[in-house]
């Protein structure tokens, strides 16, 4: 695993590393001898990392925001402003970005472990 993965790499990530992911078990259950094991494990890591980070949330609406920026997986990338409508709670979408960037910023992701909160 990489050195010192920052959370927003991570969260910017969470969707092709769920592909890709879903790519390396289609390789297994294929019988494909060329899927790479280790680069699973590092995806589940990533996944779990991000997937901690948020549940660590304290606000439903943050929680609510990033998976909708950042991981739902949707035909199109939703904007800011049209996540700050979705969540309502009188968020703007300036307001939004920068709680999450506050929290992204506190929580840097040397090991997966330190997700675990």
């Amino acid at each position: 695993r990489n050195d010192m993965q920052d959370m927003r790499k991570l969260l910017r990530s969470y969707r092709d590393n769920i592909m890709e992911l879903q790519d390396e078990y289609n390789k297994i259950n294929h019988d494909d001898m060329l899927f790479q094991s280790d680069r699973i494990e590092e995806l589940e890591e990533n996944i779990k990392c991000v997937n901690d980070f948020v549940k660590g949330i304290y606000s439903y609406r943050i929680r609510k925001a990033i998976r909708m920026y950042y991981m739902e997986d949707s035909p199109y990338k939703l904007s800011w402003e049209q996540v700050a409508d979705a969540i309502g709670g009188g968020w703007t979408s300036n307001a939004l970005k920068t709680e999450i960037h506050r929290l992204i910023t506190q929580k840097n992701c040397n090991e997966c472990n330190e997700c675990d909160t």
